[in-house]
């Protein structure tokens, strides 16, 4: 990855209208400015666009929200990089208001176009992906090697053996055999499952082919039993269907007695609603006639009916206009009482603020009494304040004083601490010499057994290239036997068995080689001569046949051995690593003899140095002085305290004199007040008593009276009206009877005479149909009789029909049984060749995910890598140390309960030996760290399939002296060339100008930070 340009908005210090980055301007450049103005923003907005990670809060789980700018609510940053001959383009935005969504878009430069098209996923996450396999790198790998974060410079170090692991090996690429492994584990696993399953289809398959004899004869016993019951159920069907058709003209009969029993019923039904209709008609008769009889009283209550409605409608309709007066007379009612109700309530608000402000005139007369104690107290709080600053002076000028004692204490102390710590790390160092001179006899066992099984793995070398040797010339040899079986096999036996059947077959007297005539016996000598020529050809046969198996079985002992053997030399190459590890720490052993004694002088003279106090003599000196003028202030903290208390005891004093001003000015204002209330009271006393309030309404109220008076409704005689209307209202319904039964009455007359035919014809009608039903009565009497002789037949039926039915069921599942049986017979050898090859494919598989994993290729791909990580750190450690340090990376280590674990220790020695790297001081740790990380770095910018060949370094170099600037900066100019883009980050002015181009970084109050190339 290549940057070429950057755009921002509203990240972290940077505003809105900040002009893009252009990094092809540059290869080399310093990143510079003051700290806070937004150096390391910078590359934040890289790490978030392309990962989603940056610095992040105490607690924050994703750093988005941290990192928007202050007082904005969305951010955005834009990132272009070129990558393998493509320009891509990273888009990330957030924002902080509710309910939006984060965006990340992928895009790819389209060269015939110039624009940029999408190639991302349709999650975030599916995108994510994308850029991490494209770049080929997590955050946490970059953070590791080409991006040197600040403050985290030892990053990689401090992580664990196996994260550190875990790391190199995504640098390298590896996780490819890691997908490759998974792949061929997944194969396996399904190549083991199929066998498995094709394996349980075989045993069933057999298990059900050793029932297919059995299947054969039980059909052939049905078929015979089938045979007898198709015979008795042709001949009951015969009689069956006899009897039914019998039945059947019975059953019609049947149906007609019943149709006319429902005759009968339905005249009988009939005859029964004619006398009730008869009836009812008869009394409707009756009814009419009494109406008319009373002709004269209806039509009179009617009349009067009809004049008491007209009166009635007439008092109803001034009983409305009443109602609607009163309303209106309601609302002016109500409207006055409001009005007198507003002017009661305003009345009662000033009489309860005319009690209030005189509560608060007298409250401010008893302040105003105090006024000259108050006065008195303000006076001595001022004096003793005077007082209070001078002792608070003696008491700056004595923290003065003691802090510098005590930096001078701790001058001395870190003094002693730090001869102590030299002490230690000696004491460290003589412990680690001790210990590996206390692994001297150990060692020298395990160097001299690692030398025995070196001999023993070398000579094995040799023997397995004999054993090599000889599978080789096994392979000719075979090659040969089966090149003379196939001659015999497809030429040779086929030709002399041609020949033969010829000559056996033609029975001409010609020869079937050359066509020349034969007698018989010639011809019984070249049958017997072919027939010796055949059985010769087919004992060479038997015998290369022979002589083939036993050197194939002699080739397969030979690649048994040669695995054997093979397997056995793997750990020859470990083996030497592991001899050339001993031999090395046996020899640092014999030197660590040397340098034990040496240590143990200079730990001497350290402690005498420490007991006598001989160290930090001018310091001590001048604490000695410090101590005399702090003596000499004369500062007394009891004095100080009671002072202090009295200015507290004082104090309200001036809150009182505040209080006091007020309240005067306060007094004024609400005895004004006061009188202003009283005057507002009496008049509103006025208005109520005077009724001087809602004065249109009250004129209106009395007009409304006036209408009502006028209106002359007696609501006593509308009453009496109603109740007599209430009592003749039965004559609307009288006068209606009568018109109905002048209307019908003759109507109903000639209904009643029809009805009375009708009764006499439907009588005869039913004698007759009684006489049918007897007739059919007598014929229906053989019916029950039949009807059980049916049910025996059917019966009798049923039963070998269903027997039938079940055997002929029993038939077609063991012929469905026995021709599954043949197609089984073809299926199972389809199953076996199909398990035989995932057999095969299994053995593949496992072996391929042996190979692929952690310690396969995997393995020698770190052992290979490891010495190029080694000589790149130590060529630059070299350079910054002047030759002195020296980094070792171990992936062995012997466990304590014996046998070997991967690891990537690193270890760093110098000329005192090899130490810890807590141990060494600030800028040796940094130079130790800075080292390696640019070493992983070029590792992964030269690795095969390179994603990244830019370099950020975003580090502080303070803990660095003149010397240790000037190294570094000649580290960095002598690595340039391996990288395509380089980009450090300071605020050191050593730095600041080492390199042709710098970008300037300022950060400003209103529109906040801003860069600027300077060449």
């Amino acid at each position: 990855m290549i940057p070429v340009k950057l755009t921002l908005k509203n990240f972290l210090s940077y505003g809105e209208n900040v002009a893009p980055l252009d990094f092809t301007e540059f290869h080399v450049a310093c990143l510079s400015g003051n700290n806070g103005h937004g150096k390391s923003a910078l590359l934040d907005a890289i790490t978030w666009v392309l990962w989603g990670e940056a610095r992040k809060g105490p607690g924050q789980k994703k750093p988005d929200e941290g990192l928007v700018r202050l007082g904005t609510t969305d951010m955005e940053v834009e990132f272009e990089f070129d990558l393998e001959g493509e320009r891509y383009r990273v888009i990330r935005k957030f924002s902080k208001v509710k309910k939006s969504k984060p965006i990340l878009e992928l895009q790819l430069l389209n060269g015939a176009t110039g624009n940029f098209i999408p190639i991302g996923g349709s999650k975030i996450g599916e995108t994510q992906e994308k850029i991490r396999k494209l770049l080929g790198m997590s955050y946490d790998t970059f953070i590791n090697s080409a991006f040197i974060l600040q403050g985290r410079a030892d990053e990689f170090i401090q992580k664990g053996a196996t994260d550190r692991k875990a790391i190199f090996t995504e640098i390298l690429g590896l996780s490819r055999y890691d997908e490759l492994a998974r792949l061929a584990k997944s194969h396996a696993e399904e190549a083991k499952k199929f066998c498995e399953q094709q394996q349980k289809i075989l045993e069933d398959i057999d298990r059900e082919l050793a029932q297919k004899e059995v299947y054969r004869s039980q059909i052939e016993d049905l078929e015979l039993i089938l045979t007898t019951l198709s015979r008795q159920i042709e001949e009951s069907s015969r009689k069956l269907e006899a009897l039914k058709e019998e039945k059947n003209l019975l059953n019609s009969k049947k149906h007609n007695l019943t149709d006319l029993n429902l005759q009968v019923q339905q005249i009988n039904s009939d005859l029964k609603m004619l006398v009730k209709q008869i009836q009812d008609q008869q009394e409707q008769v009756t009814a009419y006639e009494r109406i008319l009889q009373r002709k004269e009283e209806i039509l009179e209550n009617y009349q009067k009916y009809q004049e008491l409605r007209l009166q009635e409608e007439v008092y109803t309709e001034k009983w409305k206009q009443l109602r609607n007066l009163e309303s209106e007379r309601s609302v002016l009612e109500k409207a006055i009482q409001k009005a007198q109700h507003e002017l009661e309530k305003r009345k009662e608000r000033w009489e309860t603020n005319l009690a209030q402000i005189q509560s608060r005139i007298q409250e401010a007369e008893s302040i105003l009494n105090k006024s000259q104690e108050i006065e008195q107290g303000y006076k001595d709080l001022q004096e003793i304040r005077k007082r209070e600053e001078i002792w608070e002076e003696k008491r700056n000028q004595l923290e003065k004083l003691e802090r510098k004692a005590w930096d001078l204490e701790r001058q001395i102390e870190a003094t002693k601490t730090q001869l102590q710590a030299e002490i230690q790390a000696l004491n460290q160092q003589a412990g680690e010499l001790r210990g590996k001179v206390g692994q001297e006899f150990r060692q020298k066992a395990r160097l001299d057994q690692l030398q025995t099984l070196k001999s023993e793995l070398e000579t094995l070398e040799k023997d397995k290239e004999q054993v090599v040797e000889q599978g080789n010339q096994l392979k000719v040899s075979l090659e040969n036997l089966k090149n003379q079986l196939n001659i015999l096999v497809q030429e040779k036996i086929p030709e002399l068995s041609g020949k033969l059947f010829i000559l056996q077959r033609d029975t001409q007297a010609r020869c079937p080689v050359c066509e020349s005539d034969l007698t018989e016996s010639k011809r019984a000598v070249l049958e017997a001569r072919l027939i010796d020529e055949f059985s010769k050809a087919q004992s060479k046969k038997e015998e290369l046949e022979r002589q083939i198996i036993r050197e194939e079985a002699e080739l397969s002992r030979l690649r048994l051995q040669y695995e054997e053997m093979k397997k056995k030399l793997e750990d020859l190459p470990k083996v030497q690593q592991d001899l050339a590890r001993v031999e090395a720490d046996y020899q640092e052993i014999l030197l660590s003899k040397g340098k034990l004694l040496e240590l143990g002088g200079k730990i001497e003279g350290l402690k005498e140095q420490i007991q006598k106090g001989n160290y930090a003599s001018e310091i001590q000196e001048a604490l000695k002085l410090l101590k005399e003028d702090i003596k000499a202030l004369g500062y007394s903290k009891e004095e100080h305290q009671a002072i202090k208390q009295k200015v507290k005891d004082l104090s309200h004093f001036e809150l009182d004199k505040d209080r006091l001003e007020t309240t005067r000015i306060q007094h004024q204002k609400l005895c004004e007040t006061f009188s202003v209330i009283q005057e507002e009271i009496s008049k509103i006393s006025e208005t109520l008593q005077n009724r001087d309030y809602a004065v249109s309404e009250q004129i209106q109220l009395r007009e409304l009276q006036a209408k009502i008076q006028s209106l002359g409704y007696d609501e006593e005689t509308h009453r009496k009206i109603k109740e007599e209307l209430q009592r003749l209202y039965h004559a609307l319904g009288e006068r209606d009877q009568l018109v109905q039964a002048e209307e019908k009455i003759n109507l109903v007359l000639e209904a009643l005479q029809r009805c009375e035919e009708t009764r006499i014809a439907k009588e005869n009608l039913q004698k007759d149909l009684l006489q049918k039903i007897e007739e059919l009565q007598q014929d229906l009497k053989r019916l029950p009789g039949l009807e059980e002789e049916i049910q025996v037949q059917e019966d009798r039926l049923k039963t070998w029909e269903k027997d039938r039915d079940k055997r002929l069921e029993e038939r077609g599942v063991l012929q469905s049984k026995y021709q599954r049986c043949l197609e089984l017979e073809e299926k199972r050898q389809e199953i076996a060749a199909q398990w035989q090859a995932a057999r095969k494919d299994q053995f593949i598989y496992e072996k391929l995910t042996t190979a692929f994993g952690k310690d396969g290729i995997q393995a020698l791909i770190i052992e290979n890598a490891i010495p190029e990580l080694e000589d790149e750190a130590n060529a630059i450690l070299s350079q910054l140390t002047d030759h002195r340090a020296h980094i070792t990376i171990e992936s062995l280590r012997d466990k304590k309960s014996g046998g070997i674990k991967e690891t990537l220790d690193i270890k760093v020695s110098d000329e005192l030996g090899t130490r810890d790297l807590e141990l060494y001081s600030g800028g040796e740790s940094f130079r130790t760290n800075f080292a390696l990380r640019i070493a992983l770095s070029k590792l992964l910018a030269k690795r095969a399939g390179t994603k990244l060949r830019t370099l950020f370094i975003d580090e502080g170099f303070s803990t660095q002296d003149a010397q240790g600037l000037e190294q570094l900066i000649e580290a960095i100019r002598a690595i340039q060339d391996d990288f395509d883009k380089i980009l450090i980050i300071t605020h050191l002015n050593t730095l600041k100008n080492a390199f042709p181009v710098r970008i300037e970084v300022t950060k400003f109050p209103d529109i906040g930070s801003s860069y600027q190339i300077i060449r």
